[in-house]
């Protein structure tokens, strides 16, 4: 989990943060020591307890409402606005189905670069558009 370049954070049934990883904390500039054991609700920004309403996505996963989930959320982070891929899995805490319990593994990629190369590229098809239209 440490080699990944993308945040990773697991959850345990009653959304307690069991762990997360190096790239997690770069990411959302928040230290092992102040979301290890902590609620998810105090973990991450609260723009994506309120706004992208995770926990819900979360409990819809653990009571098997829903499969795995995937959004975007556009966020400000240290006054950096980045925008994250944010993806929600089940999973398990031991590869022995006698011992394993049930979590919810969170991963979040920074897409913030792709987007703005899109937004860019868009904006370059649209001058175009308009040059040969004038033309």
């Amino acid at each position: 989990m440490e080699a990944l370049p993308v945040g990773v954070v697991i959850l345990n049934r009653a959304t307690y943060v069991v762990s997360v990883n190096e790239a997690f904390e770069r990411l959302l500039g928040r230290s092992r020591r102040e979301v290890g054991n902590q609620k998810l609700e105090t973990a991450l920004p609260e723009v994506l307890i309120k706004e992208y309403q995770i926990l819900e996505r979360v409990a819809k996963i653990f009571s098997k409402e829903a499969g795995p989930d995937e959004f975007e959320a556009a966020l400000s982070i240290d006054g950096q606005d980045r925008v994250l891929r944010c993806l929600l899995r089940p999973g398990l805490t031991s590869d022995n189905p006698m011992r394993a319990m049930p979590t919810v593994v969170i991963v979040f990629h920074d897409v913030t670069k792709e987007r703005q190369l899109q937004l860019q590229v868009f904006q370059s098809e649209k001058m175009s558009s308009i040059g040969r239209i004038a033309g």
